[in-house]
């Protein structure tokens, strides 16, 4: 885990031609050299090879367009497939819900290569569109991951500088035309705020086939990284500072909201419970009820203390810190599905209801 390349190199935006098109082209072109320097060759025999050779390096130059022109074309499709994937709603216009994305491209060792295409992120959250690309013999499957994986503050792996939070890294789609080559999606949902303009990585371990399961296997051994400055694409959202009128029920006591932040990927609410025993903190059920209330009427759930209650959340997490001398319950929530927040009325916090719009 400590033998990462400490240095990643940035490709260019555009896909290069592959390099077994360079070889192919290059041993054809020798070969038609060769035979052109016989002796006994006719002068019009090396004409139409000279003409045939020029014939196939435009068929190449024009495959080699071709395979940029598509790959443009799904870095801008890029909206409706990864916000596709997050929503299930291809009817809602992201542009128009504050998320866009940014484009970056970076490649590792040969043996298998891993392009990071594009990011969406906000304030506590990420999402990465990755491309990878294995030897040919792999055939990408839902059960293809990675062993391990992980996000760290810095420009390589560092233990110390591991970013805790929920990973995920799920295949997204398979090439039709070439098996070996997938689209995943790998995300973080962490309590740390990420700061802008700083350099995270994201490092990978052993492309393995069932890494959960009792048997995996092994594909393509070997850590990579990539690292990237945090700039947050998500620009729309929701900022409610807490005042001592804003309290709620809180087990046997009541606590007091001292901030929220509502994105259209997530939301997190910073709650002083410092009326409730610190030692009892840890032997408690701490879960708040949380839900939105829409402009349609709807109010989708968000935290519910049924657990068999439908909500909006695919993964949360909740912490204790302590802010100004007062013990706090930060939760830190992923949506099932991507929201505009435009159509958020109010969000209830317990039995508190906090409006954000009149």
């Amino acid at each position: 885990m400590n033998k990462f390349d400490k240095k990643v190199k940035e490709m260019a935006k555009e896909i290069q031609t592959p390099a077994s098109y360079d070889k192919k082209v290059d041993g054809l072109l020798q070969s038609l050299t060769e035979q052109e320097e016989l002796p006994h060759q006719k002068s019009g025999g090396r004409k139409r090879v000279l003409q045939f050779a020029f014939c196939l390096v435009c068929v190449f130059l024009i495959l080699s367009f071709f395979t940029i022109g598509t790959q443009a074309n799904f870095f801008s499709s890029f909206k409706e497939t990864i916000i596709d994937f997050l929503t299930g709603d291809s009817d809602e216009d992201p542009a128009n819900m504050g998320i866009e994305s940014d484009q970056n491209y970076a490649e590792s060792k040969p043996d298998l290569i891993i392009a990071l295409s594009e990011k969406v992120i906000d304030s506590h959250s990420i999402y990465l569109l990755v491309e990878i690309t294995a030897p040919n013999h792999i055939r990408f499957t839902p059960d293809i991951s990675f062993d391990y994986f992980c996000f760290c503050w810095g420009t390589n792996y560092n233990v110390d500088q591991l970013i805790s939070g929920v990973t995920s890294c799920e295949l997204l789609e398979v090439s039709e035309d070439m098996p070996n080559r997938a689209t995943y999606v790998v995300s973080l949902v962490t309590d740390e705020e990420l700061e802008e303009e700083k350099d995270i990585t994201v490092c990978f371990q052993d492309l393995t086939a069932g890494p959960n399961s009792d048997h995996p296997a092994l594909l393509v051994g070997g850590v990579w990284s990539m690292t990237f400055p945090i700039y947050r694409t998500v620009t729309d959202n929701i900022a409610i500072e807490g005042d001592p009128s804003m309290t709620f029920s809180y087990i046997n006591t009541t606590a007091e909201v001292k901030s929220i932040e509502l994105t259209p990927l997530g939301m997190v609410v910073v709650s002083d419970i410092s009326q409730y025993p610190s030692d009892m903190l840890g032997v408690s059920d701490t879960t708040i009820s949380m839900r939105l209330r829409m402009i349609d009427g709807s109010e989708p759930v968000l935290v519910s203390h049924d657990p068999d209650e439908a909500v909006l959340t695919r993964s949360g997490s909740f912490y204790f810190t302590e802010i100004d001398g007062k013990t706090c319950q930060q939760d830190t929530l992923e949506f099932t599905n991507a929201i505009n927040i435009d159509k958020v009325l109010g969000i209830y916090i317990e039995d508190l209801y906090i409006p954000v719009r009149e």
